[in-house]
């Protein structure tokens, strides 16, 4: 396994990677989901979205970065989520586009709302 970099943060581990700021996903008024957080991974490969209604089924995912173990990776972006999502888990797929796992899975709240 590659070696991962983390700051002095660190909120816990999963298969793909390490927790350095938490997942946080907001829905919006325009209607898409802002996306935060800070992750180191264990594979080299890309970060998808996966989004899921609330009953649990599958909306899709969305390809959001290429990601290298040498770099902590931040994600701070809006995205334009296929349905309404109830939650979404962030998926690292390898360079081979297999799935390792789930970095972090977390429910959308709304502007405003505190989801500590």
């Amino acid at each position: 396994m590659v070696p991962t970099r983390a700051g002095s943060e660190f909120h816990g581990v999963t298969d793909a990677g390490i927790v350095v700021r938490p997942l946080r996903a907001t829905r919006l008024e325009s209607g898409k989901v802002g996306l935060s957080g800070s992750f180191g991974v264990f594979f080299a490969g890309r970060l998808l979205a996966q989004c899921y209604d609330e009953h649990g089924l599958s909306l899709g995912s969305i390809p959001m970065a290429t990601v290298d173990p040498v770099a902590t990776v931040s994600v701070e972006t809006e995205i334009a989520p296929p349905g309404k999502p109830a939650r979404i888990s962030l998926h690292l797929e390898d360079a081979n586009g297999l799935d390792r796992g789930s970095l972090q899975e977390v429910q959308v709240g709304t502007e405003g709302e505190s989801l500590t």
